[in-house]
């Protein structure tokens, strides 16, 4: 979970999520909740495709792909890991790949292609999901190649997406490092609010790091796409 640029312990939002090599209705808890009809998730359709990307499940052959950045100094400088080892990279695609098959899933970790020439761009991921209080977060990381093209803003757009049309949540937040402008301008391109600064969050690498957390809720979310309250 810690493969983030936005920490998980760290617009062009699409519409019409397509495609279905992996579908799964789960059981979860908060029977009782909005938005949770009879306890059952509504259906996840992946891989999820948007303009130019392709955010798919991660996979043992990723490994390299993902060593590229996680164990570049300058990319996890804001970041609650690294700089990564190789095994500790397999550790978290394996863990990855073992959730696939969790019936009450709380976290969703996708490799990050470009659909025109299938590179491997990054991660993201959407975790820390509670059904009960209908809540996530989320995040992602980029190899360095990849930056400056709006694939972040894009890969989350599809997060919120994944979170508020798929899974119905009612509130998605993400924290960015303090000293992480990038990331932040990226949460608020997506309308994200800031809502605060958790003190001394995380520490990594020897020193204390704070973090911004951003918010945004389901209704905001539909209010910026131009669709009806649910």
């Amino acid at each position: 979970t810690e493969i983030y640029t936005l920490s998980l312990h760290d617009a062009l939002p699409i519409s019409g999520v397509r495609s279905g090599v992996w579908r799964s209705v789960q059981a979860v808890e908060g029977r009782d909740n909005p938005g949770v009809q009879g306890g059952i998730v509504p259906e996840v359709v992946i891989p999820i495709f948007t303009p130019r990307l392709l955010l798919r499940e991660l996979r043992e052959s990723d490994i390299l792909a993902v060593q590229s950045y996680a164990g570049d100094d300058e990319v996890v400088r804001y970041c609650s890991f690294g700089p990564n080892e190789i095994d500790d990279t397999a550790a978290f695609i394996l863990d990855a790949i073992a959730r696939v098959q969790d019936k009450t899933r709380t976290f969703y970790t996708f490799a990050i292609e470009s659909r025109e020439t299938g590179c491997f761009i990054g991660c993201c991921g959407l975790g820390e999901i509670s059904m009960p209080n209908l809540r996530g977060e989320l995040g992602y990381v980029l190899d360095k190649p990849f930056w400056g093209h709006g694939y972040a803003t894009e890969a989350a757009g599809a997060l919120l997406s994944l979170a508020f049309d798929q899974l119905e949540l009612h509130r998605v937040y993400a924290r960015a490092a303090v000293e992480n402008r990038a990331s932040q301008r990226v949460l608020e391109k997506l309308g994200m609010v800031c809502e605060g600064v958790l003190r001394d969050d995380f520490f990594a690498r020897g020193r204390w790091f704070s973090s911004v957390v951003y918010g945004i809720l389901r209704e905001e979310f539909e209010k910026q796409q131009g669709l009806p309250r649910q």
